[in-house]
């Protein structure tokens, strides 16, 4: 910025600036991180008495934040010294706490969450709309996407994967959409499309697993009165997904073994044949 005949004119230069990524980047020394942020904030006083929640629901959409809070009358954390907005849900007792108003997507999120880990905060839910632009989106697109990212921070331009029940899904899936970065998927357990499930009769080992579920759940979750909930829709998900045609199956060209066993309970033999 320069003054020129008693005006200020503005001059901008764009840097085309990599981002340094290189091996083992992640294994140096970080120079600011989640326990000296809770050093910082113990020391201000600003932490006394406090009891920090089960777990928080990180909120991208402003609008969304803002019709929770009112909807839920939900009442505001300043406690903790951070750029963004916190909320706690009083009809979980404080239990569950919002974030919201806090930037830019992933890096800030990052930052979020490793400090409130540091908080003791245990479970954490992102509600977002990433990736909603695109009408063909599917679900477990978001798990494929993670998968490519990682592969590209360790630089992996291709690997095998192995994967069972709706992880080999997740990885049939990822050979279809990404070919040239699987070397071969070893698929054991699952289905591709809702005929390949057998019709399950109620029996003792689904009753005792089903039942360890709902403890576990209830013992751990942030809102164990949400497992019904979440059951049913777990379960509309597997009767109803995933739905790749024999077409597309057969135009799969990453080398795939398919393994099942004799008395598999779930899925259809003559459909991994």
């Amino acid at each position: 910025m320069a003054a020129l005949d008693g005006r200020f004119h503005c001059a901008y230069c764009v840097l085309a600036v990599p981002y340094p990524n290189f091996p083992d980047k992640h294994l140096a020394t970080p120079l600011v991180t989640p326990q000296r942020f809770l050093e910082y904030a113990r020391a201000s006083g600003r932490l006394e008495g406090f009891e920090p929640p089960k777990g928080v629901l990180l909120i991208y959409k402003r609008s969304l934040m803002a019709s929770l809070v009112e909807s839920h009358a939900a009442q505001e954390e300043t406690r903790i010294p951070q750029l963004t907005s916190a909320y706690r849900l009083p009809r979980t007792g404080g239990a569950v706490g919002l974030l919201g108003d806090f930037g830019i997507g992933g890096p800030v999120v990052s930052i979020l969450v490793e400090e409130h880990a540091a908080l003791d905060v245990r479970y954490f839910f992102s509600l977002g709309l990433a990736g909603g632009l695109q009408s063909d989106g599917r679900i477990g697109d978001i798990v494929l996407c993670t998968v490519l990212a990682v592969m590209d921070e360790l630089h992996l331009d291709q690997t095998a994967l192995v994967g069972w029940s709706d992880g080999a899904c997740t990885a049939l899936i990822l050979a279809m959409n990404a070919p040239a970065r699987v070397a071969g998927v070893f698929f054991f357990g699952c289905n591709m499309d809702p005929s390949g499930v057998k019709e399950i009769e109620p029996n003792q080992i689904l009753a005792r697993c089903f039942h360890r579920h709902a403890e576990d759940s209830a013992r751990l979750s942030a809102a164990p009165d949400h497992f019904k909930a979440v059951a049913d829709a777990v379960g509309l998900m597997q009767r109803t997904q995933p739905t790749a045609s024999a077409q597309a199956l057969a135009e799969v060209r990453v080398p795939v073994a398919i393994v099942h066993r004799e008395h598999y309970q779930c899925i259809q033999r003559e459909h991994a044949e």
